[in-house]
């Protein structure tokens, strides 16, 4: 069955969640601000019936480079970034940019 969940996601550089495979990505945004880190949330079309599998994005903040490392940040499966822009989420003063299209 298809429906709509949300995610929540860890705040970071590279971060990853648990989605069911093929879901179709409708928007990011911040919900809360916890411990001054906000709080980001992904929404999808989900197979409810799907195997799961890690989805990777990259979160960059405005001015912050742009990493071609495979490795970056520790990811225990390296990829390649396309850098491919999703979104950009408002933070109080800050600026935060998702990419998706991690390659493995």
């Amino acid at each position: 069955m298809r429906t709509i969940y949300k995610y929540a996601l860890p705040f970071g550089d590279e971060v990853s969640v648990q989605m069911p495979k093929d879901a179709s990505i409708l928007k990011f945004g911040i919900q809360s601000v916890i411990d001054s880190k906000p709080e980001i949330v992904v929404w999808a079309i989900v197979d409810t019936e799907s195997e799961m599998e890690e989805r990777r994005f990259r979160i960059v903040g405005t001015g912050h480079p742009l990493e071609d490392d495979t490795t970056a940040h520790g990811a225990d499966i390296p990829c390649e970034w396309d850098y491919v822009y999703f979104d950009t989420l408002f933070d109080r003063r800050f600026v935060w940019h998702i990419f998706v299209g991690c390659k493995y």
